[in-house]
């Protein structure tokens, strides 16, 4: 059941600059902190699946709701970060151990903590077995010309792994000299889900740089939702992202940040690449200490493209109160962290500091990518006090409750489905959602129970067949702490002790819940008659009820025989089928 809300009560203040039908020409999330930023915290730690931010605040962890504000149940003793091992499907976990930058050795661990013997070669894969010189090369315009071929790399070193699926994706460099020069290119193999070098995969090489320093000239990889491969590489002085299709081949390469690295890339659950760089204004990765630093937030598209509804360009300077290459006596602005929640929006951690004076943290929140052709719905998730399905006037907004499109059918929340979390007025809105047809879930909490919309899980959604461009209101979800008890009263023909389909119901019969177990229907205790279906309900606060039904001359209970019933509730508990047969 839906109620009308006014206009007013559906778009609070908070949230009135993301109603705009047009592309964003700002980045930062007003409904976040001040603004879009937030003075304080930092580094950022994690985004969890709810839309909570974990971040370092001075001397300890903080957690904060998706505006900023604090969450004060976050007990910082019992935090556990996610592990930073990526883990197959199958739960096992994939460890690299090092020396130094170089990986030494791939292996893989079951769920207890064991080593898992059938991965690789008892349980590893030694780097040094692996495919040594590159088997392809489509950058073919950077080999030659006064560098070396693609036949004289070798010696692969590998840096770092990312998963595709569950196979591994290896990253590293080949080296070659020529005129007393040498050459890294980034390059890439897999291995198999088990371990195995996937030699039909072969070895990727693009874009071979001079070498100086000695510094790595593949500093990462990860993988996109669509299983593209991207390598994060510095080519003189510049940080590029290499895009590479599933299988291996170079479709694109774009220039990251010019004079300066990627601090961090993270694909995003829409499939965009968050990155943060570091601007260096005449930088000299040899000698960089005394030279200020500018961090950029950019989102790209998964074919590298720039994302322009990042603040009409596709980058954003977080410079806090300085302008990009201007004198600094002091590091400038550095970048802290950057993560990516599940509802695409970004959060990057940045910290400042000028000649000696004291460091200051600052987060910053990114508005996620909307599709404009798209559909958004909205809605309130209220405290149901009455439990009667609807939301009334002084009923409490429930906040940061999370909702999402269920696209899988499935009605359990995963990653990449569309999702949003509700506001401090409980006020919610799903944006660009595909045109089709789309159910609208929440995401339940402990201890509730929801009224609205009706239907025990997996049902209680809401079905919609949306239009792109279009707004659906009133989606609204209603939940309570009450406790239900409900069940039938049907007359048992054989004495069976069940309600076969032949039995009818029973009306007339009065169900009341005995508050003081003497028996009897008491004047002040709650009770229900049946009507044509027989059926009947109570909505109480957990503890411990006696359900019981008034006997009737001439007839007894078969089911149960006492015609007694006594339950213990929590809170929000749902207790059905709570039935009594009678002859």
């Amino acid at each position: 059941m839906r109620n009308t809300l006014s206009r007013s009560e559906s778009r609070p203040a908070a949230v009135e600059p993301l109603e705009s039908r047009t592309l964003l020409s700002a980045a930062l999330d007003p409904g976040f902190g001040n603004s879009g930023q937030l003075a304080g915290y930092g580094p950022v730690i994690d985004v969890q699946t709810d839309g909570k931010i974990i971040a370092d605040h001075g001397s300890t962890l903080a957690r904060l709701n998706p505006d900023g504000t604090v969450d004060h149940t976050f007990n910082p003793a019992t935090y556990k970060p996610p592990g930073a091992a990526p883990a197959q499907s199958t739960g096992k976990k994939i460890v690299i151990a090092r020396n130094s930058f170089e990986i030494t050795s791939i292996a893989r661990y079951n769920a207890n903590g064991t080593l898992d013997t059938t991965f690789g070669t008892n349980g590893k894969v030694m780097t040094s077995a692996l495919l040594q010189k590159p088997t392809r090369g489509d950058y073919s315009g950077e080999f030659g010309n006064g560098q070396p071929t693609l036949s004289q790399y070798g010696s692969f070193t590998p840096f770092a792994i990312a998963l595709q699926g569950d196979q591994i994706i290896v990253a590293g460099e080949v080296y070659a000299s020529q005129n007393s020069a040498t050459y890294g290119a980034p390059a890439f193999q897999r291995l198999t889900a088990n371990g195995k070098v996937d030699t039909s995969f072969g070895m990727e090489a693009a874009e071979p740089g001079t070498s100086e320093f000695f510094e790595k000239v593949t500093t990462g990889v990860f993988v996109g939702r669509d299983n593209r491969i991207y390598i994060e590489a510095r080519q003189e002085n510049n940080a590029d992202i290499l895009g590479f299709d599933p299988q291996g081949h170079l479709f694109n390469d774009v220039d990251a940040q010019p004079n300066g690295y990627i601090a961090n890339a993270v694909v995003g659950p829409d499939g965009k690449i968050n990155v943060l760089t570091e601007f260096e204004p005449d930088v000299d990765f040899g000698n960089s200490s005394d030279k200020p630093q500018y961090p950029y937030f950019k989102r790209f598209d998964p074919d590298l493209s720039l994302d322009t509804t990042v603040n009409g360009s596709g980058s954003y300077p977080v410079l806090l109160n300085h302008t990009a290459g201007e004198p600094d006596d002091g590091p400038g602005v550095l970048a802290t962290g950057l993560r990516v929640g599940a509802d695409g929006e970004a959060v990057v951690s940045v910290s400042d500091q000028t000649g000696d004076g004291p460091v200051t943290t600052d987060l910053f929140k990114f508005l996620a990518y909307r599709n404009t052709a798209g559909a958004d719905v909205e809605g309130f998730a209220y405290n149901d006090a009455n439990s009667n399905g609807k939301r009334d006037t002084g009923e409490a907004p429930l906040r940061y409750w999370q909702v999402y499109a269920d696209t899988n059918h499935d009605g359990v929340f995963e990653y990449g489905e569309p999702t949003t979390y509700t506001d401090y007025n409980g006020y919610y809105k799903l944006k660009g959602l595909t045109p089709g047809s789309q159910r609208i879930y929440e995401v339940r909490q402990n201890g509730w129970r929801r009224t609205q919309p009706s239907g025990d899980w997996p049902l209680g959604y809401y079905a919609l067949t949306v239009a792109g461009g279009h707004l659906y209101s009133n989606n609204n979800f209603g939940n309570t702490t009450l406790a239900l008890v409900s069940g039938t009263v049907y007359s048992d023909a054989n004495q069976n002790g069940k309600r076969d389909s032949t039995d009818h119901a029973a009306s007339g019969w009065v169900v009341y819940v005995d508050s003081n177990n003497n028996g009897k229907l008491d004047s002040t205790e709650k009770r229900v008659t049946t009507g044509a279906a027989g059926t009947y309900s109570f909505t109480l606060t957990a503890g411990t009820y006696h359900i019981r039904a008034v006997p009737q001359t001439g007839r007894r209970f078969t089911n149960p025989t006492t015609g007694l019933y006594t339950v213990s509730l929590v809170s929000g508990d749902l207790k059905a089928n709570e039935n009594f047969g009678v002859h």
